[in-house]
C-alpha cells in the first residue's frame, strides 16, 4: 500500500509542472477569445537566503469564482502563517527565460513537501512570492508559470537584471 501514496505525489509533481503553451505577449489572456481574466506582473524584488532573490508579484483575477493555485499558505508581512492576509507564497512554479529571441523552458525539480491549493478569490489584490533563482545568471528576460487544478497562468515578460544585481549583494 505504500505505492500509492508515492504514485500520487508523483502524478501531482507532474501535474503541477506542466504548462499550457501560451504567447508571453498574451500573459493576461486565457483561452476565453481574448478576454482579460488575470494579471500576474513582477512588482519588487527582495534578498531571499533560500533562493537568492525572490519575487513580488502583484495578482488579481476576474474569473467568476475562485482559482486555486498550488502554494504554501498565506503570510504576513512578517512571514507568519495566516489566512487574513493577500499574501501568498506560491509552489511549483515554471520559468522561462528568453535566449536568443525565444522562449526557453527553464528545467526545475521540487520538493513539495507541504504544497496544498489554495483558493484565490477575484476581484481581490494579492501579493505573491516567487522564487526568481533560475534568473541570477544572465541579464535577459523572464516569465514565471503557475498552476492549480484547472489553472495556469503566466507572468507578464520581465527584465531579469536586477533580479542578478540583488542575489549579487548576498
Amino acid at each position: 500500500m505504500r505505492i500509492i501514496p508515492i504514485l500520487f505525489g508523483i502524478g501531482a509533481l507532474l501535474l503541477c509542472s506542466c504548462s499550457k503553451e501560451s504567447s508571453p505577449a498574451n500573459a493576461e489572456t486565457t483561452a476565453e477569445a481574448g478576454t482579460t481574466s488575470y494579471v500576474l506582473a513582477l512588482k519588487s524584488v527582495i534578498p531571499d537566503e533560500n533562493h537568492k532573490a525572490m519575487g513580488r508579484f502583484h495578482f488579481r483575477h476576474n474569473q467568476p469564482k475562485a482559482i486555486n493555485l498550488h502554494g504554501f499558505g498565506f503570510e504576513d508581512e512578517k512571514g507568519k502563517q495566516t489566512e487574513n492576509s493577500h499574501v501568498f507564497r506560491v509552489r511549483f512554479e515554471t520559468f522561462k527565460r528568453k535566449e536568443s529571441g525565444k522562449w526557453i523552458d527553464v528545467p526545475v525539480g521540487y520538493c513539495g513537501t507541504g504544497a496544498q491549493e489554495y483558493p484565490i478569490e477575484p476581484n481581490q489584490d494579492y501579493t505573491f512570492l516567487i522564487p526568481l533563482w533560475p534568473f541570477v545568471e544572465k541579464d535577459t528576460h523572464g516569465i514565471v508559470g503557475l498552476s492549480g487544478t484547472g489553472t495556469t497562468i503566466e507572468s507578464e515578460p520581465f527584465e531579469t537584471s536586477e533580479i542578478k544585481k540583488i542575489a549579487s549583494s548576498k
